[in-house]
């Protein structure tokens, strides 16, 4: 009920600014917001994070995205870091705390998603209960991708891979340059093949939704083809 209060009340924003910037967690977000608002351009979108957007011919939407693992990787470290390390936000996220501490290794917890082909629902659970897994770029756009007219409304993809850049072609603005606490303390590097092809599978959800943006020529061969590897 609360979430659905909250979808109600940025809709009702987003027809104000007409513009939706769509904030999915670990691509950058953040920088880019902290551009907009440093550029004094920030009230003219609307941020929409963590939830499904609503579509509308009547606004234009801006999406960030990332490598679907490297994404999930970085939501991992981050939240080991905040919860394990720090000791800091225990209990912000119901379960979140108790599932890091049944998989401190993303190398762990990855191989096990899977036995075979059969999906392992308690570890799939655990994991989507650490902070922006679940919310990804799936979850984000899932209400707007089913329209067969989406593409007409989407205004510009940033990159993580290519922020300065493309925020600088899309917002024509400069990324403010900032030391990132939160990725001060990096947890995985390195991911074994099983580990990494089993969060290939996890997040196939996000890839077929990446390849609906580039059959609509939302991202170029050079973008999909680092996205699918």
């Amino acid at each position: 009920m609360i979430l659905k209060n909250i979808e109600r009340l940025v809709a009702n924003r987003l027809y104000k600014t007409g513009k939706c910037m769509i904030h999915v967690g670990k691509c950058g977000g953040s920088s880019v917001k902290g551009a907009m608002q440093h550029a004094g351009i920030a009230d003219q979108y609307t941020i929409a994070h963590t939830y499904p957007v609503a579509y509308s011919k009547d606004i234009d939407y801006y999406i960030q995205l990332r490598h679907p693992i490297k994404r999930l990787i970085s939501a991992y470290n981050w939240r080991h870091t905040r919860l394990l390390v720090d000791g800091d936000q225990h209990g912000k996220f119901h379960g979140e705390l108790e599932a890091l501490k049944l998989y401190p290794s993303l190398e762990e917890l990855a191989c096990d998603l899977y036995d075979g082909d059969h999906k392992n629902i308690r570890v799939h659970n655990a994991f989507n209960k650490i902070r922006h897994v679940k919310e990804g770029i799936h979850h984000h756009l899932k209400r707007i991708i089913r329209h067969d007219d989406f593409s007409t409304q989407i205004q510009g993809v940033f990159h993580q891979e290519n922020l300065d850049e493309d925020v600088r072609h899309i917002l024509g603005v400069e990324i403010v340059k900032k030391r990132n606490v939160n990725n001060r303390a990096v947890v995985t590097t390195e991911l074994s093949t099983k580990a990494y092809d089993n969060l290939k599978k996890f997040a196939e959800n996000d890839l077929k939704t990446i390849k609906k943006l580039y059959d609509h020529k939302l991202i170029s061969d050079k973008m999909y083809d680092y996205y699918i590897t």
